[in-house]
């Protein structure tokens, strides 16, 4: 329905906007709208906010998110430098007048403080597509502006401003964190503690995807449940979540999920944007509106760039400024043409050409009562149902969300209240199942865990963590068997410490040494704690995630030193005693302090003074 609202978006702006005092209007209020959330943002970055948010050292003013910020900024910036030509270049023999003097400066003023919040976001795919959208404009710029430029000094003043802003702005806050800010985004490999590595990941993935069905695709919306067969089993040592929701590019999300089809068309409506406007704009030479229309195809280039790398259109915050964007564009060019009486003429003497030729026997009829009553009926049929479905969606998020508070509070019963009825009113939510399943066996109603996870299974086979949980219940009510299988699955989706820590346990706890003790190397191989501890120093890192994955380096913590004391008890129980011995030395050595040092002691001095004995009788 969101895609629905964007289409609707576009319509209403070209049917509406009909008239040069509406556009006026219209930019009046982007500019109130933009000086509003440019300066918000700069206060975020002196560390003056009256919210407390989840993302950390980067600016996001109202939008939720940087990318989202860096979004509207890369759209807004080059349409108010379209602005600044339009009122820079006297028009019809108008003369600069005072208040379009100080119109000058406030458009000036407001795109020099949107690139210093650009900046601030840290938001390199949007500094990429800003790039990339530069040289589009500058050609733009010399076909159709290039009279007004060349002679324009206020225009050439303007851009030198611009330009050592931007040269004091970055001398003045390249810093440590900009300089490896900028550095990541040309050094894809190198940056461990960010998200460049993760989103190689994924893009493997999603290739893989795309190839795997390359001309209908997996289905619209369907990459969350079908991208875990495909991505490395190493996904989450290179920080994908285990619930990944987007392909960190746009383009190939569409065509992962809708195949070459899909991607050709979503392709031939932007060329077709482009296309269109642009020859159009060719017609109309020395338009008034020309600097304007310039920007924000400029803006829009830039957008499509920037999501080459990441989904921000996939959501509202960014979508919606997109759209309009999109939209405007095309209803500017519609007025100019409207203007153009020639065309508006002609179109009219053709209408009434062809009316009279029509006769009253070869004339379109109307439908007649019966014909409307049955497609007012069907038509509120389809809007009812899918207002039910928006409903019913959204009543299932807001019991979903508070399935998390219950869960961050502790309270697992409230949870579990929580998650059914949020599965009730979304069948094929798979949070919600995820949720419920994790709140019952919190509360130790391991069978119905168990239940809802076969559930889970059959909906999502390839998710690794449904196996893992699941062969966690199993291993609580001692089905080894199934545990082990569960486990299995889980170590060949997710190559990690912990999924080969679990099948280790088991191992262990069957008494099968040699299945254990290599199991227990490779956690021990994966060295995945100081992954964590790497990304954990990710300045970058919101609160929520820097959280989440404290705690799982607890955990990953804990399995290495137990790893390392079973490798001992394994190598001792085959009877491999002076294995066993260095890796109780190595145990000691590594962890001193740990309660589990007192036995790795006493292992030692029992296999020293028994190694000779137990030799002979074996």
């Amino acid at each position: 329905m969101r895609y629905a609202s964007y289409f609707a978006l576009y319509f209403i702006v070209t049917k509406h906007i009909t008239k040069g005092s509406q556009v006026k209007v219209l930019l009046y209020a982007l500019c109130i709208s933009t000086a509003i959330t440019v300066v918000y943002g700069l206060c975020q970055r002196l560390g003056y906010d009256f919210a407390l948010w989840d993302i950390q050292g980067r600016i996001f003013s109202t939008f939720g998110h940087p990318n989202f910020f860096a979004d509207y900024l890369i759209i807004v910036i080059p349409t108010f430098v379209g602005v600044f030509i339009t009122l820079a270049t006297p028009q019809r023999g108008r003369k600069l007048t005072k208040s379009r003097h100080l119109f000058l400066f406030l458009s000036l003023l407001l795109i020099l403080l949107a690139i210093l919040c650009l900046l601030f976001t840290l938001s390199r795919g949007a500094w990429i597509g800003l790039a990339m959208a530069f040289p589009f404009f500058v050609v733009l710029v010399l076909k159709y502006l290039k009279k007004e430029i060349l002679k324009n000094q206020k225009f050439w003043l303007g851009a030198l401003a611009m330009a050592v802003f931007l040269a004091l702005a970055l001398v003045a806050f390249f810093d440590t964190t900009l300089q490896r800010r900028a550095k990541s985004s040309v050094e894809l490999k190198t940056e461990v503690t960010g998200s460049n590595e993760a989103r190689l990941v994924i893009w493997e993935g999603s290739l893989n995807m795309f190839f795997a069905k390359p001309m209908q695709g997996w289905g619209l919306g369907t990459f969350q449940i079908f991208f875990p067969q495909f991505r490395p089993s190493d996904y989450v040592r290179k920080g994908v979540s285990h619930n990944a929701l987007h392909a960190h590019s746009e383009y190939l999300e569409v065509a992962s999920e809708m195949g070459i089809v899909g991607l050709i068309a979503f392709l031939f409506l932007l060329l077709s944007y482009f296309y269109l406007n642009i020859r159009t704009m060719k017609i109309l030479k020395d338009d008034y509106y020309t600097p304007l229309i310039i920007g924000l195809l400029t803006g829009v280039f830039a957008a499509l760039g920037q999501n080459a790398l990441c989904v921000s259109l996939r959501w509202t915050p960014a979508a919606v400024p997109f759209w309009f964007a999109f939209a405007f564009t095309v209803a500017i060019i519609k007025i100019r043409v409207a203007h153009q009486q020639q065309g508006i003429t002609k179109i009219a003497t053709e209408q009434r050409k062809f009316q009279s030729h029509l006769t009253p026997a070869n004339r379109p009829k109307e439908l007649g009562m019966p014909g409307k009553m049955t497609g007012y009926f069907l038509l509120s049929i389809l809007g009812f149902s899918l207002l039910l479905l928006i409903v019913c969606d959204f009543i299932s998020g807001v019991y979903l969300a508070k399935t998390e508070e219950a869960l961050a509070n502790k309270q697992l019963k409230t949870a579990a209240e929580m998650a059914f009825y949020s599965q009730k009113f979304h069948p094929y939510n798979l949070e919600a199942y995820y949720k419920l399943a994790y709140a019952y066996g919190q509360l130790g109603n391991v069978d119905a865990a168990i239940k809802i996870y076969q559930r889970l299974s059959q909906l999502a086979p390839n998710f690794a963590q449904i196996h893992y949980n699941l062969a966690g219940a199993y291993k609580v009510l001692k089905q080894y068997d199934n545990a082990l299988s569960e486990a299995s699955q889980a170590v060949t989706q997710n190559d990690s410490a912990l999924t080969h820590f679990l099948l280790a346990t088991l191992f262990f706890e069957t008494k099968r040494w040699e299945m254990a003790q290599k199991e227990y190397k490779r956690v021990r191989e994966l060295k995945e704690g100081l992954l964590l501890r790497q990304r954990i120093e990710n300045p970058y890192l919101s609160f929520r995630f820097k959280q989440e994955s404290d705690e799982q380096l607890s955990a990953v913590q804990e399995a290495e030193i137990v790893a390392l004391y079973n490798l001992g008890e394994a190598y001792e129980n085959l009877k491999q005693l002076h294995k066993a011995k260095d890796y109780y030395s190595q145990f000691l050595k590594e962890y001193p302090s740990n309660k589990l040092a007192e036995s790795a002691k006493k292992r030692i001095a029992f296999l020293s003074t028994n190694t000779g004995t137990l030799f002979s009788q074996w």
